[in-house]
């Protein structure tokens, strides 16, 4: 059952991606384009049986801020941009760039692409973010970086908190839990399992730390706590 049902799901993605890029292709506006790319990823767990408890929105700032979460699942960024306002642009790993379709989505709705395997382009990109970040927007990010099959939290790079740093903006912690068992990496078959998506209250004024490690090291403690075994 878990191949039909996978093979619905992938299929029901083609189906809505298509028309997705071609519209957001066409729509000047960019708010216009993430409520769009919003409306699409809800709709994909709507139907595809999957749902989603969300708790704490309330905890979201009015003003810009950082949102960071932890990353076990290729549904991740898809449950951030069904879940949260549509304010928020996304970092995402660069290699995502070479999915045609995908890279396509993204771009227009403007998230942004890192390189981490390059020092030297890594704190260019890291650079734009803090520019685009002091510019009064918000963004969200995956500490991790990437994700493994296996449970458990991977260290946290510095990029998040460099940029909450440097701005002062507002972090807040969002825990998912259930993504790794919907579709684990290394796996292609997805289940029907729910998902609970938990923000907390955020971490104020993250330049008052003694400096960007110490931020990074509390935050990480916080989510080995909550998540470390998921």
């Amino acid at each position: 059952m878990r191949h039909i049902y996978s093979i619905y799901i992938y299929t029901l993605v083609i189906l809505l991606a298509l028309p997705l890029s071609i519209l957001l292709a066409l729509i000047p506006s960019l708010p216009m384009r993430r409520y769009l790319t919003r409306g699409v990823c809800k709709a994909i767990f709507f139907l595809s049986g999957i749902k989603i408890t969300l708790t704490g929105l309330n905890n979201l700032p009015s003003e810009h801020c950082i949102v960071i979460a932890n990353h076990s699942s290729y549904l991740d960024g898809l449950l951030l941009m069904a879940t949260l306002p549509p304010r928020f642009s996304f970092v995402i790993k660069r290699e995502v760039t070479s999915v045609p379709i995908l890279h396509l989505v993204l771009r227009r709705i403007q998230s942004h692409f890192v390189e981490r395997s390059n020092r030297a382009t890594a704190a260019q990109h890291l650079k734009k973010l803090i520019h685009y970040a002091a510019d009064g927007n918000s963004l969200g990010i995956f500490p991790e970086g990437t994700f493994k099959a296996e449970a458990g939290l991977r260290p946290f790079q510095k990029g998040a908190f460099a940029v909450a740093y440097k701005t002062n903006h507002a972090l807040v912690p969002i825990f998912i839990h259930g993504a790794r068992l919907a579709l684990p990496a290394e796996e292609w078959k997805i289940s029907r399992v729910a998902i609970q998506i938990h923000i907390q209250k955020p971490v104020l004024n993250p330049s008052k730390y003694s400096n960007v490690t110490v931020l990074k090291d509390e935050l990480h403690q916080l989510f080995t706590e909550n998540v470390g075994q998921i």
